[in-house]
């Protein structure tokens, strides 16, 4: 997910055995964490017509954190939606992204989640 014009990215996973959907925020290079001063991450995920929000919580209890996740297996089982869109909004050094997140079907064909 890009946040910015590529100032920063995120990684989106899921988990069917745990229903855990879990947000690593990473640098520009998508490859180092970033920590970040917050508690919690908003995921919006489009279902029914209207953006639903999930609270994704910080991984441990020491603040900064750079991995959120929540567990739950309604949220996990829209991550495979043919058409999922969604957003995701987080603040860095003060500054609120929001990102873009959309799946169209065929697009992972090839391998598994």
């Amino acid at each position: 997910i890009e946040l910015g014009d590529e100032a920063y990215h995120a990684e989106l996973l899921h988990n069917e055995a745990s229903h855990a959907v879990v947000v690593h925020i990473l640098d520009a290079a998508g490859k180092q964490d970033v920590a970040i001063d917050q508690s919690e991450i908003v995921l919006q995920i489009f279902k029914d017509g209207q953006f639903v929000e999930h609270a994704l919580k910080a991984a441990g209890e020491a603040l900064p954190a750079s991995e959120f996740s929540l567990i739950d297996e309604s949220l996990c089982s829209l991550m495979h939606a043919e058409d999922l869109r969604g957003r995701l909004n987080v603040t860095i050094e003060g500054e609120t992204y929001n990102g873009v997140i959309e799946h169209h079907e065929g697009e992972h064909d090839g391998h598994d989640h």
